[in-house]
């Protein structure tokens, strides 16, 4: 598979349905994932860094995706803001950018369909349990 980037761009086609607010935090969470994959797409193999909109998100396979799923839901990714784990409802929204871009990948047909059902189907699959305010803690 190529890893130049296709025009469309399938994250600019997928950011721009987006609202704006919305448009941000999905580019932020795109950001966070690719700064965060070993990318094996340099010569001969070698590992390669991207930022969101320039990673070469069509060459993921389904075991890639759950890796990646694994890492944020267990806590080893630590936010640059609050200096912990990501929230629950950050996770989600990790996830719900990546499987808009997988599907747009997918669209464009720079992935084939098989890799980009399975992939979905287990970034469906996370489970971070019910998020509980402080507010609630402190009354239990």
């Amino acid at each position: 598979m190529s890893i130049e980037t296709p025009e469309p761009n399938p994250v600019e086609v997928y950011l721009s349905g987006l609202s704006s607010r919305n448009m941000r935090t999905s580019l932020e969470a795109l950001d966070v994932m690719a700064k965060s994959i070993s990318w094996k797409t340099g010569p001969k193999g070698g590992k390669r860094t991207y930022e969101g909109l320039s990673a070469p998100w069509w060459i993921l396979q389904s075991e890639e995706v759950v890796a990646l799923r694994d890492q944020l839901t267990s806590g080893e990714w630590i936010s640059e803001v609050t200096g912990k784990p990501y929230t629950p409802a950050a996770i989600n929204r990790f996830m719900v950018a990546l499987r808009g871009v997988l599907r747009q990948c997918w669209k464009q047909k720079l992935m084939p369909a098989a890799v980009y059902l399975d992939s979905v189907a287990k970034l469906k699959s996370v489970s971070t349990g019910p998020v509980r305010s402080s507010r609630a803690s402190a009354r239990s």
